[in-house]
């Protein structure tokens, strides 16, 4: 699991969740929002 965040042109906060397998490299899920509430993340 991972959260990376970015910044748009309007200054609103860009987040994503990803989940890599990293044994076969393969990306299992992405979640994109402007915002990633924890109760969103647990559920996954």
């Amino acid at each position: 699991m991972n959260v990376m965040s970015d910044v748009l042109a309007d200054d609103r906060p860009l987040r994503t969740f990803n989940v890599i397998d990293d044994y076969h490299s393969e990306g299992l899920g992405i979640e994109v929002d402007l915002l990633l509430p924890v109760f969103r993340v647990k559920a996954h």
